[in-house]
């Protein structure tokens, strides 16, 4: 079965300027994704075009679990992703593959999760000490940066912000069935900055060569992966060249388009994280809390997480606007889940626990600053 009409198909390649009128209509504050990279004792080590890295690498899309699969650093496959008053042009592309840890049942759920950030030759170096290390290969490096330094140079960096858009792939078994399948590509326009000399050693180290980008096996079933097709006379989709080794087609989308703006969402924040240091809280830790006469009592309000904000559906919507403006509440994953149909007027099962989740959090917010202040108060 081939991809359904009206989606995003490959990877998609953006073509024409993006204002910044453009990102109004498509802005969310925060990703759908959660990252959880865990720390590193030595430098990881560059074999190829490829990283090794550690599978405990995780990131989680909506409530779909993924784990880190594949690290490459290829030519850039995501061409035309210019934010306005950025002119550089990438010369690499470092992408790194998650494979969900269940299989899909449907082409609704992701079969996994691509980051994908560019990689400049530039005159001043950003988010760039994680590569830096491979190059460097000093295992008597006193703090080795891990993956999650790519996305946050400091705890107070917010500067990689990222389009992201649901897309479909097709593969071919040794049967000769097509099969679809569904990616969800978040992409970070301001990537990596090396300097000349870093990116020239980067540049050698792979044989002065790049490759193209492979979807590994763990992401396509360890079938060939659709490379190349025609239309025959009856609009149906025939394949003319396949690639076991995973390479898939491009799909160029004008900016211009209602298709963009209906398939793309740009965040405004960095994706979330889990730091595996965080598990435990100690009292000296909690050394600089407020007293409990600072703490300030709000009201519980269904309507807003326990930051204060409104709750919101997967697409973006406040659950007060909807409750206000008698909107019906959509089932699919948003306006960047070009897969799942149009909305339906029942709430699904995901948006569900998605609203439900945010509303415990708020309560289980709660219940842990008076318990942590109860600990305080007794220890004194």
């Amino acid at each position: 079965m081939f991809c359904p009409v009206g989606v995003n198909t490959g990877l998609i390649q953006l073509v024409g300027p993006i204002a910044s009128t453009d990102l109004t209509g498509i802005t969310v504050p925060r990703s759908p994704l959660t990252i959880n990279f865990g720390p590193r004792s030595t430098p990881a080590s560059l074999l190829g075009n490829r990283i090794e890295e550690s599978s405990q690498n995780t990131c989680t899309y909506h409530t779909t679990k993924c784990s880190l699969v594949d690290i490459q650093i290829v030519k850039p496959v995501h061409t035309g992703y210019n934010l306005p008053g950025n002119t550089d042009t990438p010369q690499a592309e470092l992408i790194l593959s998650f494979s969900a840890n269940s299989a899909p049942s449907s082409l609704s759920q992701v079969s996994g999760v691509l980051l994908c950030l560019p990689v400049y030759e530039s005159s001043s170096a950003s988010h760039d000490v994680y590569i830096d290390q491979i190059i460097q290969n000093d295992p008597s490096v006193a703090t080795v940066a891990s993956l999650q330094s790519l996305f946050y140079s400091s705890d107070q960096d917010s500067s990689q912000t990222s389009f992201g858009y649901r897309t479909c792939f097709e593969t071919q078994d040794e049967q000769g069935n097509v099969h679809s399948n569904s990616l969800f590509v978040n992409v970070y326009p301001h990537g990596i900055h090396l300097t000349s000399s870093v990116y020239q050693s980067l540049f050698s180290m792979v044989g002065q060569s790049w490759s193209t980008y492979e979807l590994p096996p763990a992401l396509r079933g360890g079938d060939a992966t659709v490379r190349n097709y025609t239309i025959d006379d009856d609009g149906n989709k025939v394949p003319t060249q396949i690639d076991p080794s995973g390479v898939i087609y491009f799909t160029p989308l004008s900016t211009c388009t209602e298709e963009f703006k209906n398939r793309f969402e740009y965040f405004t924040l960095p994706p979330k994280r889990i730091s595996s240091s965080s598990s435990k809280i100690s009292k000296a830790a909690l050394g600089t809390c407020p007293t409990v006469n600072q703490y300030k009592c709000v009201p519980f309000d269904q309507l807003r997480d326990n930051q204060g904000g409104y709750v919101q559906v997967s697409d973006g919507t406040c659950l007060n606007d909807i409750i206000q403006q008698g909107k019906p509440i959509p089932s699919g994953q948003g306006s960047g889940d070009s897969s799942s149909g149009s909305a339906s007027s029942e709430m699904s099962v995901a948006d569900i626990e998605e609203i439900a989740g945010t509303v415990i959090a708020g309560a289980l917010g709660l219940v842990a600053i008076i318990w942590i202040v109860s600990k305080l108060t007794n220890s004194e």
